[in-house]
């Protein structure tokens, strides 16, 4: 999984990984 900032790791993840789906 990609990480761009570990700040959310929820939220953050959940976004990547929603827009790896996306994409």
């Amino acid at each position: 999984m990609a990480s761009l900032n570990n700040s959310d790791d929820l939220t953050g993840e959940l976004t990547i990984t929603l827009s790896d789906f996306h994409e």
